[in-house]
């Protein structure tokens, strides 16, 4: 999971910077961000025989965050975190742990494609 993190978020001080992964790739402050969880979830009998043994939610919290626009500089500070910044899926597969749900796809401080 923390290698996961580390290729959306980036820690400076008391903030957590990361950017848009599409688009104009502005630049997000998260001010108090944490990660709260696990929390179990229950496995269907479809997941069950597809593998999952067991699935897990981690919910992304922010106190207040602002973009960086190029012309502008930063705008203001708004309560919350970015709405698409949601939180972690991650499911027991066949004895391992992997990452099914993410906002990697929506946000990365490099500019390599999602992998």
């Amino acid at each position: 999971m923390n290698e996961h993190l580390g290729k959306m978020l980036l820690k400076k001080g008391d903030s957590h910077f990361t950017q848009e992964a599409t688009g104009k790739r502005r630049p997000i402050e998260i001010k108090s961000f944490e990660l709260h969880g696990p929390t179990a979830s229950l496995v269907s009998e479809a997941d069950r025989l597809n593998g999952i043994e067991q699935t897990v939610f981690f919910s992304a919290k922010g106190s207040a965050y602002r973009e960086y626009d190029r012309i502008n500089g930063w705008g203001e500070w708004r309560p919350g975190k970015p709405v698409l910044f949601s939180g972690f899926k991650m499911q027991l597969v066949n004895g391992a742990w992997q990452v099914a749900f993410s906002p990697l796809r929506h946000f990365r401080i490099d500019q390599s494609p999602e992998s």
